[in-house]
């Protein structure tokens, strides 16, 4: 994860991070150790899910 960009416009707070392709099955190996998600954590799992499906690397 090398960059972060910040959202600019009016009203707005948020966060863009990019995640290198090859981090993906980290990420998803250190969420699914962490047993309880919060609901932000789930989401973040399911973009990773999604991620590593659209890689080839199942889902």
């Amino acid at each position: 994860m090398d960059r972060v960009y910040m959202n600019r416009r009016d009203g707005e707070r948020r966060i863009h991070v990019e995640i290198d392709e090859q981090e993906i099955p980290a990420l998803l190996a250190d969420l699914a150790a962490r047993g309880s998600l919060s609901g932000a954590s789930r989401n973040l799992l399911a973009v990773l899910e999604k991620a590593s499906a659209d890689f080839g690397w199942g889902g």
